[in-house]
């Protein structure tokens, strides 16, 4: 097949050009610009990006768990941390932060208050007692040396204390995060779903589900992991582990991962063949904290059990590979 293909002067130049060669050249054109969908071709080249990110999984810090997830929370999934007040859900939420300082991240805490948030990092990071650095800054007695080794260690951390924001102002957070530390966050913590402003008013089941949707397309629209912390309802008594009905108006069904944590220690019997715990066994259990995996979606299995996981006077919830944990089976009626 004969085709012009230049021109030189008056003289007009031909030369064959097979019918495959064509072809390739009209792959090559760029494609209209697509708003929703994309081909089997880009699915391809997405996942071997995917694939080839090493920051593809945010490990929470709890080896078991993580193991379980096949290595943490994906880009684009959402984790939510589900508990009663006062489990240890906030805690939780730092010390995935406190695990990852070498991933850009953005906290959003709308519950505590700059010096608070402050306060817990720095004993989790130093790991010295809560006590010990609340007061430091109590007395005004601070180390210089520790605040700047502190504040070089999260260059890459990103603190939004402000309330009330919604869904469009925390993707201006992300690309203001992106602005003040030069790159682009990978993990999102967000302290706590019902926080999360919403077109609705107050905690109703409509507005915590209309919520819970959305910060599933937005975790995927901002390619972030995205770990949520959310209240159980009022049935669940303190010491109990949470299941799949526990979470306050919803929200569980969104989530790619459910991970429950609670304060084994307050468990209290549910019947009166029920043995209740001595007082050694609730000193024992106070320096422990219950997590378990209630929803995995990313490898699909679940095992029905969680783990005592030790808490120290700094906050620090961290499990390193290979630790032997003790297991927890929920609904045995206790914990040993």
């Amino acid at each position: 097949m004969t085709y012009i293909t230049k021109q030189d002067g008056d003289v007009l130049s031909v030369s064959d050009i097979s019918e495959n060669e064509v072809e390739v050249e009209q792959q090559e054109k760029p494609r209209p610009k697509r708003s929703f969908g994309w081909t089997s071709n880009d699915g391809v080249k997405g996942l071997l990006r995917y694939a080839q990110n090493p920051t593809k999984r945010i490990a929470t810090g709890i080896w078991p768990i993580d193991s379980m997830l096949g290595g943490g929370v994906g880009r684009g999934e959402v984790c939510v941390i589900l508990g009663k007040s006062g489990s240890g859900k906030s805690i939780l939420g730092q010390n995935i932060l406190e695990s990852n300082l070498e991933i850009p991240a953005v906290f959003f805490s709308y519950e505590m208050p700059g010096t608070m948030v402050l306060t817990r990092s720095l004993a989790m990071w130093s790991n010295k007692s809560h006590n010990t650095i609340f007061n430091m800054v109590e007395t005004n007695t601070l180390e210089d040396e520790m605040l700047s080794d502190w504040e070089d260690a999260h260059r890459k951390h990103y603190y939004i204390t402000k309330t009330g924001l919604d869904l469009p102002a925390m993707s201006t957070a992300i690309k203001e995060c992106q602005e003040q530390t030069g790159e682009r966050p990978a993990l999102v913590v967000i302290d706590y779903m019902e926080l999360v402003a919403s077109t609705g008013y107050g905690e109703t089941i409509d507005n915590i589900t209309s919520v819970a949707q959305a910060l599933k397309g937005w975790a995927k629209e901002e390619d972030v992991s995205c770990v949520i912390l959310h209240q159980t309802n009022k049935t669940l008594r303190h010491g109990d582990a949470p299941d799949e009905d526990a979470a306050r108006y919803g929200g569980y069904t969104e989530a790619d991962i459910v991970i429950g944590i609670w304060r084994p220690h307050k468990w209290q019997p549910k019947t009166r063949s029920d043995v209740p715990l001595n007082d050694h066994q609730i000193t024992y259990l106070r320096d422990y904290v219950g997590i378990n995996l209630i929803k995995n979606r990313p490898k699909i299995t679940v095992q029905e059990q969680g783990y005592l996981v030790p808490i120290s006077d700094s906050g620090r919830i961290r499990v390193s590979p290979g630790t032997s944990l003790e297991v927890y089976r929920p609904g045995s009626g206790g914990v040993f």
